[in-house]
């Protein structure tokens, strides 16, 4: 397990964050895959800056997860997320019946991977096209409840997006500055 290399603590959190998101872990889940008994509790107190990652934390997701303190604590390195799905698939279906220890997809991320598959995101998208969208496959949201689940799934990097001004109705320019996403 070499030597742990000092990354700052928000990168800690963020990595952890990552990683625990590859999963398809909840909090909880990913506790108990490292040994820990607090409930999940101890994750979102990193998560909210009340506590940081410990060195002790990361030999356990090294132990776990099979990666090195290295890569744990290279910001430049993407973790490998079929790597990643593989070293935890013993603990999935050991404990396949406890529901609480896993993420659930919600229906937009459901959709947008599908709308993934079918190519839809090869070029850029507006907020409103992926809203016609989904009201094709027949979910009525809120431009403002998709544009945060649009935001999230940014941060994930599932999308990516551009800023660009807002095309209006009449075809013309605006001035305000949208997200316009893509894979």
């Amino acid at each position: 397990m070499g030597k742990i290399n000092s990354i700052k603590p928000h990168q800690k959190r963020d990595r952890l964050l990552k990683l625990i998101d590859l999963t398809g872990l909840t909090f909880l889940g990913f506790e108990v895959l490292l040994g820990y008994k607090s409930e999940g509790k101890y994750i979102h107190q990193i998560k909210n800056n009340n506590k940081e990652v410990s060195n002790l934390m990361i030999k356990k997701i090294q132990q776990s997860l099979k990666i090195s303190a290295e890569i744990f604590n290279d910001t430049s390195i993407e973790f490998d997320k079929s790597e990643i799905q593989s070293q935890i698939e013993g603990f999935r279906n050991d404990n396949i019946n406890s529901s609480t220890y896993f993420q659930k997809e919600d229906d937009v991320l459901l959709v947008i991977n599908k709308l993934i598959r079918n190519g839809f995101f090869d070029s850029e998208k507006s907020g409103e096209e992926i809203l016609k969208k989904f009201i094709e496959f027949g979910y009525l949201y809120s431009s403002e409840y998709l544009s945060g689940k649009l935001v999230n799934l940014l941060k994930r990097g599932v999308l990516k997006a551009n800023k660009r001004r807002i095309i209006l109705k009449n075809g013309k320019l605006g001035n305000k500055m949208v997200n316009y996403y893509r894979t």
